[in-house]
């Protein structure tokens, strides 16, 4: 999912500041639902 987004980042030009936003969303949730061992 977060390949997906990064391509469309690659591709978006204009948009790219909305798919940075999205990626960040999606990094978040991997991160949330990591264990926390796993984070700290």
């Amino acid at each position: 999912r977060i390949a997906e987004l990064t391509r469309r980042c690659a591709s978006a030009g204009p948009g790219l500041r909305k798919i940075v936003g999205e990626v960040w969303d999606a990094v978040s949730d991997e991160t949330a639902r990591a264990p926390v061992s796993a984070r700290g």
